[in-house]
């Protein structure tokens, strides 16, 4: 949700920006990698009840049919950003939760910036560890120098 948001910040920041640093990123997950995704039993009862609760791991998250709604209809992989910025996403290789094509689909809203990926070897979805965050850190300085 992370990059959805920040590529939905272009539209009222967009000289502020000096970059753009993805981080296992999914824009439009509702639709892609949840909807599309869920049981007839599950997409039933999300429409019956307004809400179904997802369990992911150790965790248990609420989605309801309004974000699933709203998620349909703010669509950012169809923008185009013309801007020149360092734009780079870094994706775990062994990321569960996303396929590294999303980070692929996000370089390419960029049209004229310097685009780099990094998949990171043995890296999960959240890239937490302290030797990954050492990657993320070197990533980040590189984008605002």
């Amino acid at each position: 949700m992370g990059a959805w948001i920040s590529l939905n910040q272009f539209k009222f920041f967009k000289e502020q920006i000096i970059g753009f640093l993805g981080i296992g990123s999914a824009p439009e997950f509702l639709d892609g990698l949840m909807w599309k995704k869920f049981s007839k039993k599950m997409k039933k009862e999300i429409k019956k009840n307004g809400i179904i609760n997802l369990k992911h791991g150790d965790y248990e998250y609420p989605i309801s049919l309004q974000l699933i709604k709203d998620g349909k209809k703010n669509k950012v992989l169809n923008k185009k950003i013309y801007q020149k910025l360092n734009v780079t996403m870094i994706h775990g290789d062994k990321d569960e939760s996303v396929p590294v094509s999303y980070s692929r689909k996000v370089l390419k809203i960029f049209k004229k910036s310097r685009k780099k990926l990094v998949i990171v070897k043995n890296g999960d979805h959240s890239l937490s560890s302290s030797k990954w965050l050492k990657v993320l850190k070197k990533e980040l300085k590189l984008i605002i120098s």
